[in-house]
């Protein structure tokens, strides 16, 4: 058995989110863990140990089958924060913004101490993962690389530098595109999750070894509709670009009864502007299994990009997207051209893809999508294709073949 053991590849992810933190990015960690346990690796997990981020809230802790090792965390924000008070009495006038670009560089979440013991497990591994963002992941996985001398592969879950998200200043700007170089340098492999972030980074870095895993579904949810309302449900967060307004200002327009569903964020306040407030619910953050059951009864599932003036098309893939089609449950995407709307059109066969940002366009999917479903002609399949290519046990395999290449 010891033989065994020793014969077993063995892999360091370092996941700064992960349960019992609740997040889509947790959910892909856990996934491939998971998946790469029953593949015959030997996994250990470097994660926080208590939760700073207000947006992301605690659920429930895996169960004991995957080996989780925590260090603590210094909360930048708060520090800040004081800073900015602490300047404000003394009668100095600083924008947080501005404070941020300087202590919080790459992102607040720089303050992770988990170097000393990144590196401890580094040397046991065969192989360094590091799940991205927060993006200083990566800077602390490329200084662990070079103390253990292992080989390293960054997932980069979302774009760094040209991320369309980002609200930072110019300078700051400027330092995320060296930081991101500097990571990248160090890197044996780029794993990115759309084949738009593979093409542009193997661009913009010739030479790098980048490849495509994408996010998936871990299970197939039979659809159980809800037949007595019409029913649309959203999962996840509303921040910045990526608003309800649009649906809203849809919704408050049609002469039919419905529910909206927001699972994961407080919509009331929008709803009340729009005079909507009956006809919505929201749902705090809840345990994945829960949140697929809720979704599994929707009529129509929700899915939102934020748009930022000017932007190319989108290469980020939402997480979610999976999960919805993983239902077979029709779909309406706000969204942007590119890669989230390309891969919604392939594999749904119940879909609204609205990329006009018009109001009057969702509004007429909705009322099509409701005329269809009130006259029981909604077919509820998933595409066979979606279901050979984004099952997570075939993504970790994809993982793994990059694993053994460079290890």
């Amino acid at each position: 058995m010891g033989t065994l053991v020793n014969l077993m590849k063995r892999v360091l992810m370092i996941c700064y989110y992960f349960p019992p933190t609740i997040t889509a990015a947790s959910n892909r960690s856990v996934g491939f863990a998971r998946n790469l346990i029953e593949q015959g690796w030997d996994v250990r997990i470097l994660t926080t140990r208590g939760n700073l981020d207000p947006a992301y809230p605690v659920g429930e802790a895996v169960n004991g089958d995957i080996p989780v090792y925590r260090s603590c965390e210094i909360d930048l924000k708060k520090i800040v924060r004081s800073i900015s008070e602490l300047l404000a009495g003394l009668g100095f006038t600083s924008k947080r913004n501005f404070l941020d670009s300087y202590f919080c560089t790459p992102d607040p979440k720089f303050g992770w101490l988990c170097l000393l013991k990144a590196i401890r497990l580094a040397c046991w591994s065969d192989v360094i993962y590091v799940s991205c963002s927060p993006f200083s992941s990566a800077i602390i996985a490329a200084y662990v690389k070079k103390m253990s001398n292992r080989p390293l592969v960054c997932d980069f879950r979302d774009v760094w530098a040209q991320n369309p998200y980002r609200n930072y200043l110019r300078n700051h700007n400027s330092r995320a595109k060296s930081l991101e170089k500097f990571v990248l340098d160090r890197t044996d492999c780029l794993v990115v999750t759309t084949e738009g972030a593979r093409i542009w980074y193997a661009e913009k870095y010739p030479g790098l070894n980048v490849r495509t895993v994408s996010n998936g579904y871990d299970k197939i949810v039979s659809a159980v509709p809800e037949t007595d309302r019409f029913t649309i449900v959203y999962t996840g967060s509303f921040y910045k670009s990526r608003t309800p307004d649009l649906l809203f200002a849809a919704l408050a327009k049609l002469e039919m009864d419905y529910r909206f569903i927001s699972v994961g964020s407080d919509v009331s306040e929008c709803a009340e502007r729009y005079g909507i407030t009956e006809n919505v619910t929201s749902i705090p953050f809840v345990i994945h299994e829960k949140a697929l059951g809720i979704l599994a009864t929707a009529s129509l599932l929700f899915l939102k990009q934020g748009r930022v003036p000017g932007d190319p098309p989108y290469t980020a893939i939402a997480a979610k997207t999976f999960e919805y089609l993983a239902t077979g449950i029709p779909i309406l995407a706000d969204v942007p051209e590119g890669d989230n709307a390309d891969i919604i059109r392939r594999y749904s066969r119940n879909a609204y893809v609205v990329t006009s940002h018009d109001s009057e366009d969702v509004r007429l999917s909705i009322v099509d999508a409701h005329k269809k479903w009130s006259a029981g002609a909604v077919r509820l399949e998933v595409d066979r294709e979606f279901i050979e290519n984004f099952d997570r046990a075939k993504l970790t395999r994809d993982l793994v073949n990059v694993f053994d290449e460079i290890s």
